[in-house]
């Protein structure tokens, strides 16, 4: 059997089978059909070939652990999390600026999410206008109209799924700490799940909107609730959601994990062995490509350094760079094995390492954030404004220039006049750049967003957390 062979079954049997045996079938009754049909798609493909087989059946090796050492010396060198007063009122100042500069960011990044470069720069001329109005701005006629107008109709004024998730995130780690007896993965998983059904509890007009395609394909898979890892593991090396190619460059590194875990280090920043160890259990949940480790890794450094204290712009970024790297060369040694034959293991993190680095250095020019999305349509492979590389890379800039400046507000708006993925890029760098600036930084309409008796709950349980941590 060829790749080749391999979209032809993706696309014809994959996909057309299950939707036939939706229109006379309930949805158990698909769900289970849906299971065997992919039970015999796999037999098939491991008994008649071979790569696909060695995806799928070759253990993992042990990884370096090449990070352990990096951190603890870091940990050193970093100034000591403090229970000083002024110290602890600080960083409760950061904790808040941080959860809601996620869902500022994330609410002004739809207004020019799934558009073009040029066409965000004609919807967001005016940075006086982002400042006066804030989310609000979102509901002026022009934004009902045009490019991407049919996707921001969609949601009322406010955060997206971005945020939604970070605090079902929060959620999940504080019924761990009642006494849930589940692992802290399987209750984000179950968080997650519920969130898909019902809504976030607590806000308006609650309903899961903008769920992921990653996201989607691995809370599906059955065994979802008791095995995340797995089940996202097992959407990750499948050819079948990745074009029908074998390769780990056409494999899901998605920003769906990366736009989340800011939550993190507002709890764990005491701790940073922890708080790395928690931010791969939590991404792995549901993103098990290496990239998408190391990128949530970089952000979460950065930020538990600038909650410990750390303004140094050149510190951070470099500090969170080495640890990311190391965390990825120790996550690539775990998927060694499943690679494809033709792929160099070694050459391929050296590689990746090094698209890290070029993408936390770079600025919009060469992160390129609406890339592939103007002929989307006709070649899905080049559409890479998800990429989890560039959202970290857009947050790094944004707060870059944030400090370079003193000016955050031009920052975001800066960050979502380049379009794309841009309600996931604002999440990250308005997490970011809230937990650099603090609250004080906030223009007063930003401040007003809505649901504010989620964040303000999410937010009591972050710092209930960070003490217990």
């Amino acid at each position: 059997m060829t790749t080749g062979v391999l979209a032809i079954v993706n696309k014809n049997c994959f996909y057309t089978v299950p939707r036939c045996l939706e229109n006379i079938l309930d949805k158990k009754v698909h769900s289970i059909a849906l299971n065997f049909f992919e039970k015999c798609i796999d037999w098939l493909c491991m008994t008649f070939y071979p790569a696909y087989r060695n995806l799928y059946q070759t253990k993992c090796v042990t990884p370096l652990n090449s990070s352990t050492s990096i951190i603890a010396e870091i940990e050193t060198a970093l100034p000591v999390a403090s229970i000083d007063p002024v110290a602890t009122a600080r960083t409760r100042d950061l904790q808040k600026a941080g959860i809601y500069g996620q869902a500022v960011g994330d609410a002004f990044g739809l207004m020019t999410e799934f558009v073009t470069r040029d066409e965000a720069r004609a919807l967001v001329p005016d940075l006086q206008e982002l400042i006066d109005r804030g989310h609000l701005l979102i509901t002026d006629p022009r934004f009902r109209q045009g490019p991407g107008a049919a996707h921001r109709t969609r949601f009322n004024p406010g955060w997206t799924d971005d945020t939604d998730q970070a605090i079902a995130l929060v959620r999940a780690l504080d019924r761990k700490r009642h006494g849930d007896a589940r692992s802290e993965a399987q209750l984000f998983a179950d968080e997650l799940l519920q969130w898909i059904r019902h809504g976030l509890t607590g806000r308006t007009n609650a309903k899961c909107m903008g769920l992921g395609t990653l996201v989607s394909n691995v809370t599906s898979k059955p065994h979802f609730a008791q095995n995340p890892s797995q089940a996202a593991l097992d959407v990750w090396r499948d050819p079948r959601f990745s074009f029908g190619e074998i390769g780990m460059h056409y494999r899901p590194a998605a920003n769906g994990a990366v736009m989340r875990t800011s939550v993190i280090p507002m709890i764990y920043h005491r701790n940073l062995s922890q708080m790395v160890q928690k931010t791969i259990e939590m991404c792995k949940v549901t993103h098990r490509d290496p990239r998408c480790i190391a990128s949530c890794v970089a952000v979460t450094m950065a930020m538990a350094m600038m909650l410990r204290g750390e303004r140094d712009w050149g510190r951070i970024c470099a500090t969170s760079s080495r640890v990311a790297k190391a965390v990825l060369a120790d996550e690539m040694s775990l998927i060694r094995a499943c690679l494809a034959p033709h792929e160099d293991y070694q050459a391929l993190t050296r590689t990746y390492q090094n698209e890290l680095e070029a993408h936390m250095l770079g600025d919009y020019s060469v992160l390129n954030l609406d890339e592939g999305w103007a002929t989307a349509a006709a070649n899905p492979k080049g559409n890479r404004i998800g990429y989890t590389y560039k959202c970290m890379g857009a947050a790094f800039h944004a707060l870059r220039e944030a400090i370079r400046f003193n000016n955050p507000a031009r920052a975001l708006y800066d960050l979502i006049r380049e379009g794309g993925d841009a309600d996931t890029n604002g999440a990250v760098a308005g997490a970011m750049i809230g937990c650099y600036f603090g609250w004080d930084a906030f223009p007063p309409s930003w401040k007003a967003i809505p649901d504010q008796a989620v964040l303000e709950d999410t937010l009591q349980r972050i710092q209930t957390l960070s003490v217990r941590s």
